[in-house]
């Protein structure tokens, strides 16, 4: 009887713990995303997107592994990494036409009235995915640089669903990174 007494008393320390600053869970629904123009592109990208955001996942990068041979075995190196696209989701307004803003700088991309490619320097920005604390003191910050909207998904329209339109935007970039990781964290 002493011994289940000892680990309820164990698993309540445990548990407790969560209730500490150490041990804040960091939730998935506290974060924004803006998108950085380069200097010099004449790319336009409202600041105000973020307000529009539903979901946006971070990162997933992955290191190849290059076989090696020596003498009877091999030997595993890393070769190149690579970025995943992913897959923003926004909500569509009337009079803010999110639509319309991601037109704009899809068409620096591919221009579909004229059939013409733009340059790279004039569609390309960096990225910023700031997370915040339940506080909404900013603690991480990810940085995706290289960033194009290669796809666009319109959405669906329906008589049977009076839900908000939203869009989902693919994003490709070439790397990204923590930038945030000399900097201390004291909650």
């Amino acid at each position: 009887m002493a011994t289940n007494t000892a680990n309820q008393k164990a698993v309540v320390k445990t548990a407790t713990r969560f209730n500490t600053k150490k041990f804040q869970l960091q939730r998935k629904n506290h974060f924004e995303v803006q998108f950085i123009p380069t200097e010099g592109s004449g790319l336009d990208i409202d600041a105000d997107l973020r307000f529009m955001v539903v979901s946006f996942p971070l990162p997933k990068e992955t290191t190849e592994a290059n076989d090696v041979s020596y003498f009877n075995q091999t030997i595993k190196t890393a070769g190149k990494t690579s970025f995943e696209t992913t897959t923003m989701v926004l909500r569509d307004a009337i009079s803010y036409d999110t639509e319309k803003k991601f037109l704009n700088w899809r068409k620096n991309v591919y221009n579909p009235a004229e059939g013409t490619m733009g340059l790279a320097a004039e569609y390309k920005c960096q990225a910023q995915v700031r997370e915040y604390t339940p506080n909404g003191e900013q603690f991480r910050s990810w940085r995706l640089v290289g960033c194009w909207p290669s796809g666009i998904d319109y959405g669906d329209m329906s008589y049977d669903d009076g839900g908000e339109k939203q869009l989902s935007v693919t994003i490709t970039y070439d790397f990204a990174y923590r930038d945030d990781l000399d900097k201390e964290i004291s909650l």
